[in-house]
C-alpha cells in the first residue's frame, strides 16, 4: 500500500493555496501551488495544508489551515466566505511549514468531476448520469468511478450485494443528489 495521502477539493469559486511538504520532494522546500476553483489536488500529491489566496479567513482563520493523513477537504462556498467540511484541520501559524516556495500557475490540480443530472426509466430506476466534463454516462459507469474516487460530489455506498450511490456525507445540503435535477 503506498503512502496515504491529504487532499483538497475545491468546489468554490475562490483560489487557494494548498502545500505539500516533503512527501514528494524529499529534499526540497513546501510548495504552495494555486489551487483554483472547481479543481482538486493531483492523486499523486500529499496535501498538507490550505489557505485562501487573497488573505481572507476561512472559519475565522486567516493563516494554514492543516489537514492529516488521509483526510480530504471539501472546500464549498457560503456567500463570501468558505465553508469546510473535513474530518480533522487545525490552525497553524504561516511558519509552520518553514521557509515555502510558491507555485502561482494557473491550471495546477485536476478538474472536478461532479454529477449534475441523473437519468431515470419511465419506471423510475436510474439508468445514466450527466458528469461535467465527461458528459452522460450510464449506472455502470458512474459506480466504476465511484468506487476509483473519481466523481466528487458522490460515493459508493454498498448494502448487502446492491451497490448505489448517494451524496457525500457532509455538512452542506448544495451538494446532495436530491438538488441535482432529475432528467
Amino acid at each position: 500500500m503506498g503512502i496515504l495521502k491529504g487532499k483538497v477539493i475545491n468546489h468554490s469559486d475562490i483560489d487557494l493555496w494548498v502545500i505539500e511538504t516533503t512527501t514528494n520532494h524529499p529534499h526540497g522546500p513546501p510548495i504552495a501551488h494555486k489551487l483554483s476553483g472547481k479543481r482538486k489536488s493531483p492523486k499523486n500529491i500529499d496535501v498538507d495544508g490550505f489557505r485562501r489566496i487573497d488573505g481572507k479567513s476561512i472559519d475565522g482563520h486567516k493563516e494554514w489551515w492543516k489537514i492529516l493523513d488521509v483526510n480530504d477537504a471539501d472546500i464549498y462556498s457560503s456567500g463570501t466566505d468558505l465553508k469546510v467540511c473535513v474530518a480533522y484541520k487545525r490552525q497553524v501559524p504561516d511558519l509552520h511549514f518553514g521557509a515555502y516556495v510558491t507555485d502561482n500557475s494557473n491550471g495546477w490540480g485536476e478538474p472536478l468531476k461532479i454529477v449534475t443530472a441523473i437519468y431515470k426509466s419511465k419506471s423510475r430506476e436510474v439508468i445514466g448520469y450527466e458528469v461535467e466534463g465527461i458528459g452522460r454516462i450510464d449506472e455502470r459507469a458512474a459506480l466504476s468511478m465511484a468506487k476509483a474516487g473519481e466523481l466528487d460530489n458522490i460515493v459508493l455506498v454498498k448494502r448487502g450485494t446492491t451497490k448505489y450511490l448517494r451524496s457525500k456525507p457532509d455538512q452542506i445540503s448544495g451538494n446532495n443528489l436530491r438538488q441535482v435535477i432529475i432528467a
